[in-house]
């Protein structure tokens, strides 16, 4: 049952239920509920999915967090409540991502070369940018230059691919301290 859509953000008590079946509040920042009962071999995207029944919010643009970390859709919901918080009223939040940055998301998940094509915006969001490096390591060219210049972004597109140190910037190729992170 639900009060209405959900808002950008909102916050989840997992209640266990009997048998093999869990109730999991969601409860939006301005008050909405949504009450879900979710088999425990569910995955995340199986939640995402009901969580778009109820409230029409996309799945591509729900972000599930459990902890300080974003969960991923291909985890069993009860061993994420388990790892996170093996009482009852383990919290997750929802997230809602922009339906641009999720439409880019979904694009270069498919084809990382794509990226040469998204807006500057989209060129300069480390998410969107390491998905398609994880699709292409070539997709990093495409980066804006804040991000080919961030040795954080760099490393961690490094760390996907090795091929990508060559499309980071000059600065960071002569930087030895990154060279040697990035080793």
């Amino acid at each position: 049952s639900s009060s209405g859509p959900l808002p950008g953000s909102a916050s989840a008590a997992a209640c266990p239920c009997s048998g093999t079946s869990m109730e999991l509040r969601i409860a939006a920042l301005d008050g909405t509920l949504l009450e879900v009962t979710a088999e425990s071999s569910w995955r995340v995207s199986d939640v995402k999915a009901e969580i778009e029944e109820v409230t029409g919010i996309l799945c591509r643009e729900q972000r599930l967090i459990a902890g300080l970390a974003e969960v991923k859709d291909d985890e069993e919901i009860a061993a994420v409540l388990a790892r996170v918080a093996p009482r009852a009223g383990a919290e997750l939040s929802l997230v809602r991502r922009s339906p641009e940055q999720a439409y880019w998301l979904e694009v270069v998940r498919s084809d990382g070369r794509q990226l040469k094509d998204a807006p500057p915006a989209v060129r300069g969001d480390p998410e969107v940018v390491l998905a398609a490096v994880k699709s292409n390591c070539s997709a990093f060219r495409s980066a804006s230059e804040e991000l080919r210049e961030d040795p954080e972004v760099a490393l961690s597109a490094i760390q996907e691919n090795g091929n990508v140190f060559r499309y980071a910037s000059p600065v960071l190729q002569a930087d030895r301290a990154f060279i040697l992170a990035a080793v």
